[in-house]
């Protein structure tokens, strides 16, 4: 959810290079943007030496911008002709977006609205998934992601499953394909005899080749999670699934997403009729 003001300043000033700081996972998905000449991991929890060699690192360059858009801390020990680090207050109402997008609003005085959310695509992941997950890039099929960072965020595997098995029966889609970590592959879905047209990918792909995934499929439907987000930004239609968590702050921010609230922002109370008569609204309008 921090692209916008990546695309957004790389519009506005299309002539600078920016180099980011972010943690070894996420960052992994910065690497094929044209704009982004370099990528400094930061591990969260280092030693006092440990963050004192990266903040020796970084210091090494003196930059024309330094911008913070989580906390107003690091900039302070980095050279930078300009520091931007008020970071807003966190408003219940507002899109995480939208308060990322104010931290720099003096410097993007053009835009009234940040734009969608934007990875680019890998053509060494493209060329994997063509390769290695059987899936042609004129094959029609559903992206499902059952997983979460929270057992609380999670609607469970047994309905997934018997969505999954709906969608098939009722031909809304030739093919499902499960991503998620290791972890999200623990989750049993039931699937019975469907398992023929499901393609599990749950612990098998890196980030990069996710979002290529993404990218070819119809749909993207999952729990309130990062593969969400990476689904709207390489534009594929989303449908997520709310039980606690505030989706005005955290939906997928793009045009293409839809979201379900659970009763009583419990996910075990959301029935399957439900989510299917949703899906098939979404498909219905093209």
């Amino acid at each position: 959810m921090t692209t916008p003001v990546f695309e957004a300043l790389n519009k506005s000033f299309p002539d600078i290079q920016i180099d980011a700081v972010g943690d070894k996972r996420s960052s992994l998905l910065l690497e094929p943007f044209p704009y982004v000449k370099n990528i400094f991991n930061k591990n969260k929890r280092a030693g006092l030496k440990e963050k004192f060699d990266f903040i020796k690192l970084l210091r090494e360059i003196k930059y024309d911008l330094i911008l913070d858009l989580r906390t107003p801390v690091l900039p302070l020990f980095l050279r930078g002709n300009r520091k931007i680090t008020n970071y807003p207050k966190q408003s219940k109402k507002q899109h995480s977006v939208h308060q990322h997008f104010s931290v720099v609003n003096k410097i993007l005085t053009d835009w009234k609205n940040p734009p969608s959310c934007k990875l680019y695509l890998s053509k060494k992941a493209e060329k994997a998934v063509e390769l290695n997950q059987d899936l042609g890039s004129d094959e029609e099929f559903f992206v499902v992601a059952p997983g979460a960072n929270w057992s609380e965020k999670i609607w469970p595997g047994v309905k997934y499953g018997e969505l999954i098995r709906t969608f098939l029966e009722q031909k809304l889609t030739n093919r499902v394909v499960l991503l998620g970590s290791d972890s999200d592959a623990e989750i049993d879905l039931d699937l019975g005899m469907s398992v023929s047209n499901v393609l599990d990918m749950r612990g098998k792909t890196k980030l990069l080749e996710a979002a290529s995934i993404m990218n070819r499929a119809k749909l993207f439907i999952g729990n309130d999670s990062g593969l969400g987000h990476m689904a709207a930004s390489v534009g594929c239609k989303t449908l997520t699934l709310f039980g606690p968590g505030n989706p005005q702050r955290y939906r997928p921010w793009h045009p293409g997403g839809t979201v379900l609230l659970a009763p009583n922002s419990k996910l075990k109370n959301l029935p399957v009729y439900d989510v299917i008569k949703k899906v098939k609204g979404i498909m219905s309008c093209g």
